[in-house]
């Protein structure tokens, strides 16, 4: 797949579609195959993307298909040319991701994708193409690009204007964004007054008020209509989201009461679980300021090994630890999340002055 991206400089979806029908139809031009897919982004702009073959590569995925792909799950109900290892059909993600791998393993520097690569053929495509030209050619060539954006521009204007020379108006004015002024909202609510109360409105109430009004009568009646119905709902929201003020109100005697826990009715068991007291916790969320300079040394010349490779855990710590006098102390003294935090943490140092 990688060497395919490579040869092409296709879309990665393009892999991805590939049909297994569309592989064995491909034709034979010259000393190449030539395959036509019909699933593509730009397909409907461009057709069929075209995936060349070298005779090589081409019986390399016939070996594929043959001895590798066959042997996956749902590989004979399946339609797509590369499948995934659980027999389902390969995104264009996963396309990228192969790339990416192939060009790491090969030592290469930088970050490569089916965009860059196709990107960079066009490049060297265009110049190309220039550079067998003359400099006269190239003048000319540009020259007619101008004057062939000249005509586009001159007639799109025609068209958008009248024999007056008035703008013609065109349907992206519909979708252009409308406003109310404050003068028809007004009349809006004052007309509509009972309809917005009662939250009921029908297209033919809106039509009956506006035609004989003089503020509203130019304006079309969806737009009324949409706007009556919004009036509604904003004061419902306004209703619903309004805060009350608590009628109790709480003297100083009570606040003294509530905070020292000095209610006859409440028992010592019940006073523990106070909103009112909050006690101290008695470890560190983070994990800072807990450990000693001493303690500190400790945890690295006796887990120096954990710290320099392989998996951390807290079983591998206790080990460490537990072989020596000081390593038991700790382990007594702090528990096991605190250990394995701080070995994490040495590791992330050590790194860092590695690098």
């Amino acid at each position: 797949m990688a060497e395919i991206s490579f040869n092409n400089a296709h879309r990665s979806g393009v892999i991805a579609n590939m049909q297994l029908t569309e592989f064995e139809r491909g034709q034979k031009e010259q000393d190449q195959i030539v395959v036509d897919v019909f699933e593509h982004k730009t397909v409907h702009i461009h057709g069929p993307a075209q995936v060349v073959f070298d005779p090589t590569l081409h019986s390399w995925v016939n070996i594929f298909l043959r001895n590798v792909s066959s042997c996956l799950p749902n590989a004979a109900n399946a339609s797509q040319l590369f499948l995934s290892w659980n027999g389902e059909k390969m995104t264009s993600g996963q396309i990228t991701m192969c790339v990416k791998s192939v060009w790491k393993k090969a030592g290469l520097e930088g970050v490569v994708s089916a965009t860059a690569m196709r990107k960079a053929a066009v490049t060297v495509t265009c110049d190309n193409k220039e550079a067998g030209m003359s400099s006269d050619e190239i003048l000319s060539t540009k020259k007619q690009e101008k004057e062939t954006a000249a005509v586009t521009s001159m007639e799109t204007s025609i068209d958008t204007h009248d024999s007056s020379g008035k703008k013609v108006e065109t349907n992206d004015d519909e979708h252009r964004p409308f406003r109310f002024s404050n003068k028809e909202l007004k009349e809006i609510r004052k007309i509509f007054q009972a309809e917005i109360i009662a939250k009921s409105i029908s297209m033919d109430d809106v039509r009956n008020k506006i035609e004989k009004n003089e503020i509203l009568e130019g304006l079309r009646p969806r737009r009324v209509y949409d706007r009556v119905r919004s009036e509604w709902r904003s004061k419902t929201q306004l209703d619903d989201s309004c805060a009350c003020v608590p009628l109790e109100i709480e003297t100083i005697r009570d606040k003294m009461e509530r905070i020292d826990g000095t209610d006859d009715d409440q028992d010592e068991a019940a006073s523990a679980f106070s909103v009112s007291v909050v006690y101290p916790t008695t470890e560190a969320s983070q994990g800072h300021g807990i450990f000693s300079t001493g303690e500190i040394f400790i945890i690295q010349k006796a887990c120096r090994d954990i710290i320099a490779f392989g998996p951390i855990s807290k079983i591998r710590i206790s080990n460490h630890l537990e072989k020596t006098e000081s390593g038991k102390i700790m382990l007594e003294k702090f528990t096991s999340e605190q250990l394995l935090n701080r070995v994490k943490y040495e590791r992330r140092m050590k790194r860092r002055q590695t690098k």
